[in-house]
């Protein structure tokens, strides 16, 4: 894990029922801040979420209304931001055996254009 990742992050990716209830709601939070570095970390720790073993991390980040939120800084932040988006939204569809996820998320980017 990088060193300058913000303290306590790595607390963060134990997903399990009882800690992603407030995690990922407040991950969420921090992606949508003001401050750079803070949206980047969250976004980092979100992909990271989406790509625990098992499914309990993909719904945990779907179940907090991360995915709009992901659509939106894919769509109009910096470089560094969008590519962490997209890396979140990528982790969220891998594994996904049919198309109505992706085919939603299709219409989301629709949508946020």
């Amino acid at each position: 894990m990088p060193s300058h990742v913000l303290p306590g992050i790595q607390q963060l990716m134990i997903v399990d029922k009882r800690s992603a209830g407030a995690t990922v709601p407040a991950l969420c939070r921090c992606a949508q801040s003001l401050h750079r570095g803070m949206q980047k970390e969250a976004l980092w720790a979100l992909g990271s979420v989406c790509g625990s073993p098992g499914p309990s991390g993909v719904a945990a980040v779907q179940h907090a209304g991360a995915v709009p939120v992901l659509m939106a800084l894919l769509k109009g932040g910096a470089f560094d931001i969008r590519k962490e988006a997209a890396f979140a939204l990528a982790n969220v569809t891998a594994g996904v055996s049919n198309f109505d996820v992706r085919a939603v998320l299709c219409l989301e980017m629709v949508r946020c254009s």
